[in-house]
């Protein structure tokens, strides 16, 4: 896994196009998408260095998860503080918490996800099938299943993202 790699990464991530009912929470278009992509950077960072055979795919990031603090199955509590069994984010490892951030409730997946990961003392690397956030049409602080079309067209983050750490398994 090569630094600069997972730089170009997101920013290719940051340069997609959303359709109509997503949201690209890494485009350029809002303040707290820097932070968001600087999230995500070091998150890509610190599982590298934990050297992930398996990639597990998600459908989509939620309104009150990765579209809020730009990385896979977190949400804003986990974020700040940290997996210490892991040694991943928290504050002191260099994540931040956007403040355009909407009040919602931490995301539950995210907190059940990482326990059971915890608990099985297994890390794998993380990311969604479709990892802009769907929306309902008018309701951004909603989730819908993206289409297949939709995922298809993002396969490409996953599968470079399988290249760069060198994944052996792949799982949805």
């Amino acid at each position: 896994m090569i630094p600069n790699s997972i730089d170009a990464f997101v920013e290719r991530l940051a340069t997609g196009r959303a359709g109509p009912n997503s949201v690209n929470p890494f485009d350029f278009s809002k303040r707290g998408n820097a932070v968001r992509r600087r999230n995500l950077t070091r998150y890509l960072e610190q599982v590298g260095e934990l050297s992930p055979s398996v990639l597990l795919v998600g459908e989509a990031p939620s309104y009150r998860g990765m579209r809020i603090t730009g990385v896979p199955f977190t949400n804003t509590v986990i974020l700040q503080r940290g997996i210490p069994h892991f040694g991943l984010f928290g504050l002191a490892n260099g994540y931040a918490v956007p403040d355009d951030q909407p009040a919602v409730a931490a995301e539950p997946t995210a907190t059940v996800m990482w326990n059971t990961l915890v608990e099985l003392d297994f890390l794998p690397l993380l990311w969604s099938a479709y990892p802009l956030h769907p929306h309902r049409p008018g309701n951004p602080l909603s989730n819908r299943t993206p289409s297949m079309t939709e995922a298809a067209e993002w396969s490409w983050s996953w599968r470079a993202l399988e290249q760069l750490f060198s994944i052996r398994s792949v799982v949805a």
